[in-house]
């Protein structure tokens, strides 16, 4: 979503995280989080962990795209890569055939 925002409504990489993080909160994460709760699909004893360190990557990271310590460039640059190596073991995970767990 972030380099989609940026990409075609030309927002900086922190007003395209802010659009995300407000879009996919209120009406998205709340309606989709009651659904897959519903269907026994959440462990909320990992929510629990994941929302732990969210919070301090969200404060962390927060607070480093905002200080000017770091530029807009750097950010963008470190967002690819991110996504890249994410992407790349997202398709090495596939072709290997690994195959996620299943809650159901």
């Amino acid at each position: 979503m972030v380099p989609s925002l940026m990409l075609f409504s030309g927002q900086s990489m922190q007003g395209a995280v802010g659009v995300t993080l407000a879009m996919q909160t209120i009406p998205v994460g709340i309606g989709g989080a009651y659904l897959y709760y519903k269907q026994g699909l959440i462990d909320l004893w990992v929510v629990a962990a994941v929302a732990i360190g969210m919070l301090a990557g969200i404060l962390g990271g927060g607070a480093l795209a905002t200080s000017g310590k770091i530029s807009p460039v750097k950010l963008e640059l470190l967002l690819g890569v991110v996504l890249v190596v994410l992407g790349g073991v997202t398709i090495a995970k596939t072709l290997l055939g690994y195959t996620t767990k299943r809650n159901s």
